[in-house]
């Protein structure tokens, strides 16, 4: 193997862009195909190798990157393939200034022609990488879709609007403030600067004591006097879906236009898996369709190996590696980078409860079907209830209801994941509505969604909503979950306050799951004002009222699986 560290690639406008490469012996003379990471997070490669206990190479980022797939360098450099890990512009060794996504389709662009310009690359290049770099890869394909030849974007964001900056119309808190303190630190620590005290890092701590007392425009202007936090102000300033986030998402036409074959993995506890099942069911319906591929495990954003120890262990098989997940991706990029002829399933998805891996011919899933859930008092079940009635959320902001593990991103490593909700279930503002302990197998797979009628003493209210499994002995696993701003009930692009008293309908996305409630166990939805500190909270108490009954049928959407009992 040779490995060149601190190569330099030029961009168009003159900055230099430093990376790595790892390529085989022979291969100057029989050239090869290069999968690519662009990434902004060089400058954690150090303290990430020594969490791992790899020694700290001048060259780490390319183990580390290629580890991200459960494979060593050894191994994809023997399968015939070069690796090329390149630092975005104004991070780590390379040059410029780093603002969030500004420059990354130029950039990729240029990157790519660079590499295909090596004399040890045979003109392939394929994408791969998890979070910002699955988007390094994304828009690198729609501003000029002949430059990589596949991508592997993990664990991905597709519109920033719902995906990271907020969900529903509520801004999200805690992930935003983290992620763009970390960027503006790095960039601090790249110019030799010590870390800003008025910026305090967030990995590693419980940042609800900081964010409790700062509104997230005050903490955005703070990040705004630096280039890397910038972004948070722009955010702060586009409440609604406008043309600002028109142009940072990822069009749908344009991703059902791509020709390029994508390796789609996400986890049920990621925050970007909307994001992840919006780009794999757009690139479904395109010229590569029968070269889309989506993989869904039991993972966090940040952990697909069982590295982090986590409060449920759904068992080895879990892994990538025991999933047989490492391999597919191998394949992947073996039938897509050198000729081979390999066949992999379209989707595989771990399914919860049962714990196992289940391949299917498509997203969503065939044969299941569409199951609603009522809402009572306290109860959900297959049938509307004649008698009509409301059950009542209070939110008060000097207490709000509190986000206990799922689908977030912030904090220390084990804050995300399948928790037991019972912390936030006794809290006043959580109510809950359960099912009887189920007779037999209750096993749903696909998305999920709320449509509920509410009405409010307020002209604003937030209602968040998760969705858990109840074992005999009370632990309430979350499943997933979903959030939504009452005055964008019609749309994201627009408000229409609520008229105080007024019942209406309003629908959630809650994304989806895949799990097996096993006899005994129960399904739970759990409805409050707030989520904090991943979401921003509602300033002003309020007490929102849900509805229920023959006139307003409230109820869960689940899609029963087919091997379900019921």
């Amino acid at each position: 193997m040779i490995v060149t560290a601190d190569v330099e690639i030029t961009t168009r406008d003159g900055i230099v862009l430093r990376g790595d490469v790892a390529r085989p012996d022979d291969s100057i003379h029989d050239p090869v195909p290069v999968l690519l990471q662009r990434s902004p997070y060089g400058a954690q490669r150090s303290g990430t190798a020594e969490l791992l206990g790899m020694p700290d190479e001048p060259w780490i980022s390319l183990p580390l990157a290629i580890g991200g797939s459960g494979l060593t360098l050894d191994e994809v450099v023997d399968a015939g393939f070069a690796v090329a890990v390149v630092d975005c512009r104004g991070t780590h060794r390379s040059g410029g200034t780093f603002r969030w996504m500004a420059t990354e389709a130029t950039d990729g662009v240029d990157v790519v022609a660079w590499l295909k310009e090596q004399l040890w690359c045979d003109g392939t290049v394929l994408g791969f990488g998890g979070s910002y770099v699955s988007a390094t890869q994304v828009v690198t394909v729609l501003a000029d879709p002949t430059t990589l030849s596949a991508i592997s974007p993990w664990v991905a964001l597709s519109r920033p609007d719902t995906d990271m900056a907020g969900r529903g119309g509520i801004p999200i808190y805690a992930t935003t403030y983290s992620w763009a303190a970390n960027r503006v630190n790095d960039a601090l620590i790249k110019a030799g600067h010590p870390a800003r005290a008025d910026i305090p890092l967030a990995e590693g701590i419980d940042p609800a004591p900081l964010l409790s007392q700062h509104t997230l425009p005050e903490l955005a202007a703070v990040l705004a006097t630096a280039p890397p936090g910038q972004h948070v102000a722009e955010w702060v300033s586009h409440p609604t879906y406008d043309d600002y986030w028109r142009l940072a998402e990822y069009p749908e036409p344009a991703l059902r236009r791509l020709a390029v074959p994508g390796f789609h993995l996400a986890g049920w506890y990621d925050l970007f898996l909307g994001g992840t099942l919006r780009n794999f069911t757009s690139m479904r319906r395109g010229p590569a369709r029968d070269h889309q591929h989506l993989v869904i495990g039991p993972w966090t954003h940040i952990d697909q190996m069982r590295r982090i120890p986590t409060v449920h262990d759904f068992g080895p098989g879990s892994t990538l590696v025991g999933g047989g997940i490492t391999a597919l991706q191998l394949d992947f990029w073996r039938e897509h980078g050198l000729g081979a002829q390999v066949g992999l399933p379209t989707v595989r998805l771990f399914v919860m409860g049962v714990d196992e891996w289940r391949d299917y011919a498509e997203w969503p899933v065939p044969g299941t079907q569409e199951l609603d859930l009522y809402l009572s008092d306290g109860m959900l079940a297959p049938n509307v209830t004649e008698a009509n009635g409301a059950t009542t959320i209070l939110h008060d902001p000097t207490n709000p209801a509190p986000t206990v593990g799922g689908q977030i991103l912030y904090g220390p490593p084990d804050f995300p994941g399948p928790h037991d909700q019972r912390p936030a279930e006794a809290h006043p503002g959580v109510v809950s509505f359960t099912t009887p302990p189920f007779a037999e197998t209750f096993e749903v797979v696909g998305p999920v969604s709320l449509r509920v009628w509410v009405s409010a003493d307020a002209t604003d209210a937030d209602l968040h909503a998760v969705l858990t499994d109840v074992a005999p002995d009370g632990t309430s696993r979350i499943l997933t979950d979903g959030a939504l701003r009452l005055s964008r009930r019609l749309g994201l692009d627009r408000v229409a306050p609520l008229v105080t008293g007024e019942v209406t309908e309003v629908a959630i996305d809650m994304w989806a799951t895949a799990n097996a409630f096993l006899p005994g166990h129960s399904l739970r939805l759990n409805l409050a004002g707030a989520s904090f500190p991943r979401y921003v909270s509602g300033e002003d108490p309020v007490a929102i009222q849900v509805h229920h009954g023959r006139a307003f049928p409230s109820h869960l959407v689940v899609q029963l699986s087919a091997a379900s009992a019921l």
